[in-house]
């Protein structure tokens, strides 16, 4: 929505200056990317020195101006200037964001030529307004005009009434380029003294202060509030993966109490039961297995060598046979009670793998007789045969 441009007058007061050219912060702007401008009408004849708590800078020198008109009046009338008479008056103009430096001296000119008022300084200021919901920065686009409210060259004071004071708010806005302000006799609003003016702008403009922060403080508490929901999938994921790393433990627990079991499978199997007997160090019983799988691997191959009737595969069946079992006492896991329940059924086994081993030497020695009775009776059959 396009800003209508309005004019509304007040007396200068003492820091009307210093507050247009911001020498202090009066705690309500906003931060914008445009820049305030200033002009002056002046000069540097009127202008003086000043150093006060706002700063060592230049300023119009009003006593001075003041002083001239004064005597200017006395010239033009043959008579002294009423001591209450008000030389100096503030403007304060709505503008948008196209007015520019060439508005404003077009202005003085206007303003002087048409009513006799002469323009001092010109402060155009961008930097109040508020942010809105969305973050976006709404500027009050206004001037602060400081004038002379007499004619320079008689020295006497312009007086207006509300038809001068109608006339000047078309001016304003015909040279500013802006749509009028609607006129009073036809919105019937009433109009504000520059005073009550200036005091609802400054109502304005802590509110719309107040607002800003509001929206700004809006933002990080939805910021405050990503961050936390971003926290919290944080702690899912991780809840998740500790949930999957407890899973895969309690597979591991199966996997290792399935390979204890294979290992007592193993012993039996290989006959080792009693090779525990005499340590209880996990390491070094893991190390004699191997070593005991290694020499019974080596007697194995060496009888099927002696047999003479063994073949390629049944050299490669044992191989893989001595590599499985390998593999499976390298990787299982087993504790000192497996060790333990293993020493008790070794002692126990002691006796049994004694009379196996009388038994096989018993069998090799029969198996021996055997083959010589076999010999005795293919020579008995031989001469049986013979015919004599």
């Amino acid at each position: 929505m396009s800003r209508k441009s309005s004019i509304n007058f007040a007396n200068l007061n003492v820091i009307s200056y210093e507050h247009n050219h911001r020498n202090y912060d009066p705690g309500y702007l906003i931060s914008t990317e445009q820049e305030n401008e200033f002009f002056t009408c002046l000069s540097d004849d009127y202008y003086k020195d000043v150093k006060n708590k706002y700063g060592t800078y230049k300023k119009p020198d009003f006593e001075k101006i003041e002083n001239e008109l004064r005597q200017k009046y006395k010239e033009t009338t043959g008579q002294r200037s009423q001591d209450k008479t008000v030389f100096f008056k503030e403007a304060l103009i709505n503008t948008d964001q196209h007015v520019n430096k060439e508005h404003f001296f077009k202005l003085a000119d206007v303003l002087k030529e048409k009513f006799k008022i002469s323009v001092v300084d010109v402060a155009h200021h961008k930097d109040e307004g508020y942010i809105d919901e969305t973050g976006e920065v709404c500027i009050n686009y206004h001037a602060h005009l400081i004038f002379i409210n007499a004619d320079v060259d008689t020295g006497k004071a312009v007086r207006w009434d509300k038809t001068k004071l109608r006339e000047l708010q078309t001016v304003v806005a015909q040279v500013l380029e802006m749509e009028r302000g609607q006129d009073v006799r036809v919105s019937k609003t009433k109009r504000l003294e520059h005073g009550a003016y200036k005091q609802h702008i400054k109502q304005v403009e802590k509110l719309e202060s107040e607002l800003s922060e509001l929206n700004h403080n809006n933002k990080s508490l939805k910021k405050m509030l990503e961050l936390k929901k971003n926290e919290l999938a944080d702690e899912k994921q991780k809840t998740k993966i500790v949930s999957e790393r407890f899973n895969n433990a309690s597979d591991t627990v199966k996997e290792l109490t399935k390979q204890s079991r294979e290992l007592k499978d193993l012993f039996k199997a290989l006959g080792l039961d009693e090779i525990v007997k005499t340590t209880s160090d996990i390491k070094q019983v893991k190390k004699m297995l191997l070593e005991q799988l290694k020499s019974n691997y080596d007697t194995m191959r060496e009888q099927l060598k002696n047999a003479g009737t063994a073949t390629k595969n049944d050299y490669v069946e044992l191989k893989n046979d001595n590599e499985e079992k390998k593999e499976t006492i390298k990787k299982s896991f087993f504790n000192q009670d497996v060790i333990n329940e293993i020493k008790q059924k070794a002692e126990n086994k002691q006796v049994i793998n004694n009379n196996t081993n009388n038994n096989t030497e018993l069998n090799k020695n029969v198996e021996v007789k055997q083959e010589s009775n076999k010999q005795v009776i293919n020579k008995k059959n031989k001469y049986d045969d013979l015919d004599i």
